[in-house]
């Protein structure tokens, strides 16, 4: 899973719950490291905050579009 968030907390947050229920997270905290994360781990879900510094969310989602059906929230 890719959880995509700016704001560290709610990052650290949102990876706790997913760990705990026995997700492997990747997190990126803009948009091109999304991107290179995304291309990389290859996650089953994408969680995207729709604000983010460099490449905004929906940016990253149409690229992510672009290359497949991963679901994205």
């Amino acid at each position: 899973m890719l959880v995509v968030e700016d704001e560290p907390q709610i990052a650290a947050i949102l990876e706790a719950y997913l760990k705990q229920e026995g997700h492997r997270v990747e997190k990126a905290a803009d948009g091109r490291a999304a991107l290179t994360l995304y291309r990389a781990a290859k996650p089953d879900l994408v969680l995207l905050d729709l604000m983010l510094p460099g490449l905004s969310g929906m940016e990253v989602l149409r690229a992510v579009r672009a290359d497949g059906q991963t679901p994205v929230i």
